[in-house]
């Protein structure tokens, strides 16, 4: 098939992409169909191949451009770019999570391998059989795509971002409440419960702030310091709570046998600073906390997994 001829039969613009297809398929058959009979054709195949693309290169690159790209104008092409990304980013089977969500949700966040509070979302999907959409923002192009569909879905345009039956879902901890309301467990029962839960988590989100100032403020010595204030403030407090807290001294979770959205966002403060492996000896309630949550089931499968990046 020549280019000529593609372009006098066709009726509507397409992207490069999609000529590229064409040519590459029907380039030796001298008796090559018209535009109309291989159009659906065509749509399969730049399905197949932008899924094998994006699982080969771990990119999203063509996928976004054949949706952001002004000049790609065949609504079908746009559709069935957006539809071969969100497939090749699925995380999971849908399960009983998913029935209670009523949808598989998409999770925005930066490309930060398994860490950050993205993860904290992420671990609560594995533990809860969601599956879901993983959408992950290389930091190199993100002062481009925060202008872009992140400003529509969050005006602050910080992530995550969590698109749930037609709605965006921001602010991290908020968002955690949410999802453990919607799946009927990872909080309190009563409401002295849920409060020790959300004072629980608040602690952990003041160390995170100072983590995230130290880790990303380019200065070595913020580093230094912000060590010698976890083990001097926020590991001797924290173990207390769970130690005497008629709620949680029989362990391993913040509410003794029932795992809530904090002890996940406990867990990932502890991942992300590597104290999880040897450096809890002098914390051993902290430390059966992580060992309770890294042996549940799912979670532990998780771990072992490909999926888990460290």
């Amino acid at each position: 098939m020549s280019q000529a001829l593609l372009n006098s039969s066709q009726k509507r613009k397409v992207s490069k992409a999609s000529h590229d297809a064409i040519l590459e398929h029907y380039h030796s058959d001298e008796n090559a169909p018209t535009w109309d009979q291989i159009g659906e054709d065509i749509v399969v195949k730049l399905r197949q191949r932008t899924i094998e693309r994006l699982r080969e290169t771990e990119s999203t690159i063509i996928a976004d451009l054949l949706e952001r790209d002004p000049a790609y104008t065949d609504v079908r092409i746009r559709q069935m770019a957006k539809s071969a990304r969100d497939d090749a980013r699925k995380v999971g089977t849908p399960g009983k999570g998913n029935e209670l969500l009523e949808c598989v949700p998409k999770l925005h966040y930066f490309e930060l391998k398994s860490r950050g509070r993205g993860q904290v979302i992420r671990l609560l999907f594995e533990d809860a059989d969601v599956a879901y959409i993983d959408i992950r923002y290389p930091f190199q192009e993100w002062p481009q795509l925060k202008q872009g569909s992140v400003a529509e879905m969050n005006p602050v345009k910080t992530l995550p971002i969590l698109e749930l039956n037609g709605q965006s879902i921001t602010q991290s901890y908020p968002m955690l409440r949410y999802l453990a309301h919607k799946l009927d467990a990872y909080d309190g029962q009563d409401d002295y419960e849920k409060y020790f839960v959300d004072a629980m988590c608040d602690i952990c989100i003041d160390w995170r702030v100072h983590y995230g100032a130290a880790r990303f403020g380019g200065v070595p010595k913020m580093m230094d310091d912000h060590k010698e204030l976890v083990q001097k403030k926020f590991l001797p407090a924290l173990e207390i709570h769970l130690s005497t807290n008629e709620l949680s001294k029989k362990g391993p979770f913040i509410l003794s046998d029932r795992m809530t959205y904090a002890d996940l966002v406990l867990f990932i403060n502890l991942h992300d600073e590597e104290l999880i492996k040897d450096r809890l000896a002098d914390f051993p309630r902290v430390k059966q906390l992580t060992e309770g949550i890294q042996t549940r089931s799912k979670l532990e499968a998780y771990f072992k997994s490909d999926r888990y990046l460290g």
